[in-house]
């Protein structure tokens, strides 16, 4: 299993809507999809609007694979959500994926 930073762009929390402090989750899982469905199960639950007219997104953009987990874990959402500006970006060396809309495909970044 592998450990997953997972971002949203932007928190409801925010005056500045998607363009604000990301929505992040520390996530165990075997795959960064996995760890996607995660964190958009409990994005789901969460307000999506904002003090602006623009609502962030009910979904993850972004995911960095930043380590190996215990396989004897389950997969879970291990910490989060915390409301931060993101700051691992297609890290060298670090997988890291994006996807633009909910049902698209996930693009790596970087090598």
């Amino acid at each position: 299993m592998h450990l997953y930073l997972v971002t949203r762009y932007g928190s409801a929390s925010s005056p500045d809507g998607p363009d604000g402090p990301d929505t992040n989750f520390l996530v165990r899982s075997h795959s960064h999809e996995a760890a996607a469905e995660l964190v958009d199960q409990c994005l789901f639950g969460l307000a999506d609007e904002t003090r602006t007219a623009r609502p962030v997104e009910p979904f993850c953009h972004l995911i960095t694979q930043i380590g190996l987990a215990d396989s004897g874990g389950v997969e879970s959402i291990l910490h989060g959500p915390w409301v931060a500006f993101r700051y691992l970006h297609a890290c060298d060396g670090q997988p890291s994926w994006q996807r633009t809309a909910e049902d698209s495909d996930w693009t790596p970044l970087g090598s």
